[in-house]
């Protein structure tokens, strides 16, 4: 009987809590493995824990290890099934990494070596950053990346096993002293009832707060609550009202004659008034001229305004790809280029203007340039509405391949392709082209700014640093006179110290560099700071034609800035490092300046041999002499509508506008 009734109780044990599905547990180390943090070993022991669980007692504690293992292998969703499927299993702690910053801070979460995502990184190197998930029970922010430098000590601790999971989230919001209240669906001891969880704030900093409650075991990384600064639209000039009765009846009697609407021009309406006559067509030509051309208004605009007109249409065809002779005067042809109006909206993805554009004011051009494993559109949501307030034309390109940048020519030529076409239509203004881009895109905001200095009027990598040679930021030269704009949290590892570094630099130069670094934040979106980089965009104008120009190349192909091209060097540089960056040989420098009919080019770095040198026609004019060191050069520039149009082609620029060059071997 005795037996009878022990057989009994096993059995109604065994009924009760029965040993779980295994099969799931292969999988998930099948899944570890593939990722290689462990030995092989380790993944093999582990295995043969789960294939031994043939007893209660046996499945739990293969089930501690593989919960354990999970978290260390940042699978916190694991841990969900399992409390659903086998709650007697988890553990009632686990152990993480607890990392103690140089400033006294203690950051408790998962992670480990970041050298175990990447296998290129030596976790010995400069590269010896860790990433760190500060989450438990609960998503929020994460990839902090920090810096073995910033640390003093790195150990692991022993913190309580979650004993809530939230399933599915409902409604979250704060109660008055600022707690974290999140109602949902919980996991507790294996079933999921509907509960309201309030965490208590444990850390807050200018850019994360973190929010914990200690006796269920949760942590979680939130980005801090900011007042949005509002974005300050343009500022525009009313139209006299006279004005503007006067035009629509002129254009009631000439119907035909192409006007662009809105109508919504910005200039001297006194002096276009003068220009109207009894002929309703020529006098809607001549204003239409005088009120985009400004001082660059040709003579036969008003003169002959159905001439020019003609010049106009001829220009457009040209740089919308047509095989067009062109005989016209280069100044006026040059005039045509700059000022030359167009409504067609080109034929591109990801394109947005905005809903005040007149093509009658060329707007400002904002690119964003996505980052890694993202897709453009993703950006093209989250920029469209504040690039639309700004008065800005948003364009968010796709670049590279989805694993990475390739950082070269070609990839380059991806984003000033798309760059070039909107350019070239006539209703954008190539003295406010504004560059930015998250994460990767960061990475290319640096290396087009730095590469490519004088196409942009201001530039703003978001989380992530410069190019570094020997500890000293790359091509830091080129931006001593663009205005940078960098946006950094503090725990982006060497991201974060790199820009540091950069800043530094930049400020001891005098720069016009502006830097925020977000506390308690890490490789994540700062999209409060939009606004205050959307403003301080709107405040910065290219200086197209200046007078100075100190230009620092990698290579020939990014070695142009305004009217001063370094072609050839001494040694050359070539791209080849694992990792996409640069395999750097020599760098070369060169400065520049006209003063009256005489242009002087210093060399400053390297040992650049040849440059070519642009006619500027906002800056020179007749003959010209070019001093480089002991040499000598008289030029005479032949100035011509068809090479000027070949370059504006070539680039989309239509200010800087070269009608011939020279070459300038020192």
């Amino acid at each position: 009987m005795a037996r009878f009734l022990a057989g009994l109780l096993l059995l109604l044990l065994a009924l009760q809590d029965p040993l779980p599905d295994r099969s799931t547990w292969k999988d998930e180390v099948k899944a570890m493995r593939a990722m290689a943090y462990w030995p092989a070993a380790k993944y093999d022991e582990l295995d043969k824990k789960i294939d031994a669980a043939t007893t209660l007692d046996l499945a739990k504690a293969a089930a501690r290890d593989l919960v354990q293992a999970a978290y260390d292998h940042e699978d916190t969703t694991f841990a969900v099934s399992m409390a659903l499927d086998f709650p007697a299993g988890l553990p009632d702690q686990i152990e993480v990494e607890k990392y103690t910053l140089k400033d006294g801070r203690v950051l408790i979460g998962i992670g480990g070596p970041l050298a175990r995502h990447y296998k290129m990184v030596s976790a010995d190197s400069l590269l010896g950053q860790r990433v760190l998930d500060p989450n438990l029970g609960l998503g929020g922010m994460s990839n902090l990346w920090i810096a073995k430098e910033d640390t003093t000590k790195i150990e692991r601790a022993k913190v309580p096993l979650p004993k809530v999971l939230l399933a599915r989230p409902g409604r979250e919001s704060f109660d008055e002293k600022g707690r974290l209240v999140i109602d949902g669906d919980w996991i507790r001891a294996g079933k999921t009832e509907r509960e309201t969880v309030v965490l208590d704030v444990a850390d807050a900093q200018s850019g994360g707060t973190l929010y914990v409650s200690e006796s269920l075991g949760l942590r979680t990384l939130r980005p801090s609550r900011h007042d949005i600064k509002e974005i300050e639209p343009p500022k525009r000039t009313a139209m006299p009202v006279p004005f503007a009765a006067k035009i629509a009846e002129l254009r009631e009697k000439a119907p035909d004659v192409e006007w662009p609407e809105p109508f919504d021009p910005d200039g001297d309406f006194a002096a276009a008034e003068k220009l109207i006559d009894g002929d309703a067509e020529l006098s809607l030509l001549r204003v239409r001229f005088a009120l985009t051309y400004g001082k660059d208004l040709p003579e036969l605009a008003t003169k002959d305004p159905k001439a020019m007109l003609a010049i106009e249409k001829r220009v457009r065809a040209y740089l919308d790809g047509g095989n067009v002779e062109i005989k016209d005067d280069w100044r006026v042809v040059a005039a045509a280029v700059r000022h030359a109006m167009s409504t067609d909206r080109p034929d591109l993805k990801l394109v947005r203007f905005p809903k005040s554009h007149s093509p009658w004011r060329p707007a400002p051009l904002l690119i964003v340039l996505h980052g890694q494993y993202c897709q453009p559109q993703h950006d093209f949501d989250i920029w469209g509405a504040m690039a639309d307030k700004a008065g800005m034309v948003l364009v968010c390109p796709r670049y590279g391949s989805p694993e990475g940048t390739k950082r070269d020519i070609a990839t380059d030529e991806e984003i000033f392709g798309v760059v070039r076409k909107l350019l070239l239509r006539g209703d954008i203004d190539p003295d406010r082209v504004y560059l930015t881009g998250i994460s990767m895109g960061g990475a290319t905001t640096w290396s087009l700014s730095t590469g490519y200095p004088g196409r942009w009027a201001a530039a703003a990598p978001e989380i992530h640093g410069p190019n570094m040679d020997n500890g000293k930021p790359l091509l830091l030269r080129n931006l001593r006179t663009l205005p940078y704009f960098i946006f950094e949290g503090e725990f982006d590892g060497l991201n974060t110290i790199f820009s540091r570094a950069a800043v530094e630099e930049l400020k001891k130069a005098k720069a016009p560099v502006a830097y925020r670094e977000a506390k308690f934040f890490g490789h994540d979106r700062m999209g409060w700071l939009y606004p205050e980089v959307l403003n301080w965009f709107a405040s910065k104008r290219r200086e197209s034609h200046p007078v100075v120009i100190e230009h620092e190349a990698l290579n020939a192909h990014k070695g142009e800035r305004a009217w001063i091209a370094i072609r050839t060097v001494s040694q050359g540089v070539a791209y080849g490092r694992k990792d996409g960056g640069f395999a750097m040989k020599d760098l070369a420098a060169v400065k520049a300046s006209i003063e009256g009919q005489t242009i002087t080019i210093e060399k400053v770095v390297g040992k650049p041999l040849e440059v070519e040198v642009f006619f500027d026609d906002r800056l020179m004019t007749g003959d010209l002499t070019i001093k480089w060191g002991k040499t000598s050069t008289s030029w005479t520039p032949k100035a011509s509508a068809k090479k000027l149009l070949e370059r504006v082609r070539a680039t989309g620029d239509r200010e800087q506008l070269f009608a011939d060059s020279i070459i300038v071997k020192h």
